[in-house]
């Protein structure tokens, strides 16, 4: 078992919380050894135009809806209580900061590592902190990137038939790895949810029940504006 310190970090709207973000955080902490993992809801995406989001109390509400009886799973809203933009560097260093003082691990899509060159102080982000880029077991190899930095940082690994995938090294959180690993796609998006809620279809097998109850009761969704 990792350091209890060590801790995932998957951030993200949750504009609702799917099952497809339950399975990667339940996925990544199987894989690595980690403590728990972190649902960060933000509040404004800094990386891209936002969508007209519902209130960060719904969404935050919906996320303790999902994760509640999930000891692995942890709420956290450091980004969202901010309301406004930021930085996915400057949230890491104030959780590695405290309290309580924890080691974060950056968890993110292979889109986004595609586009880290993109993102503010990447370079400090990278040499700081660990980072796990999740891909889909049909993807080819991923794409390379631009910055000579983070292709070096790139570890793929080799995923075995009985186990989790070799390379995680002792020294979990220590920075400067991008840990690139397959798990099995779910077949949800947060944008499918909306549009479900929005022509009247059943949220079956894309969220959590509890989560059905919730948008259902507050009437979240039923007219789908977002992109």
């Amino acid at each position: 078992m990792s350091d209890e310190r060590i801790v995932g970090v998957l951030g993200g709207t949750f504009d609702p919380v799917h099952l497809g973000h339950l399975e990667v955080a339940r996925r990544v902490r199987e894989r690595t050894g980690l403590a728990r993992v972190l649902l960060l809801p933000c509040a404004i995406p800094p990386h891209k135009q936002p969508p007209r989001l519902a209130p960060a109390a719904h969404r935050e509400a919906m996320l303790r809806l999902a994760i509640e009886g999930l000891d692995d799973l942890e709420l956290c809203t450091l980004e969202s209580e901010s309301g406004g933009v930021r930085y996915s560097i400057d949230t890491m260093r104030r959780l590695r900061e405290g309290p309580p003082r924890r080691i974060p691990v950056f968890i993110m899509g292979m889109d986004s590592l595609l586009e880290l060159p993109a993102w503010k102080d990447h370079r400090d982000l990278i040499r700081e902190f660990d980072l796990i880029a999740v891909n889909r077991p049909d993807a080819g190899r991923p794409r390379a990137v631009e910055d000579p930095e983070v292709a070096r940082a790139i570890v793929e690994l080799a995923e075995g038939e009985d186990g989790p995938p070799t390379g995680l090294e002792a020294g979990m959180g220590r920075g400067g790895r991008i840990f690139v690993f397959r798990i099995p796609p779910v077949a949800v998006s947060s944008s499918r949810v909306r549009a479900r809620v929005a022509s009247g279809g059943s949220l079956a097998g894309l969220v959590p029940p509890a989560v059905a109850r919730y948008i259902h009761a507050n009437g979240l969704y039923l007219q789908e504006e977002r992109s």
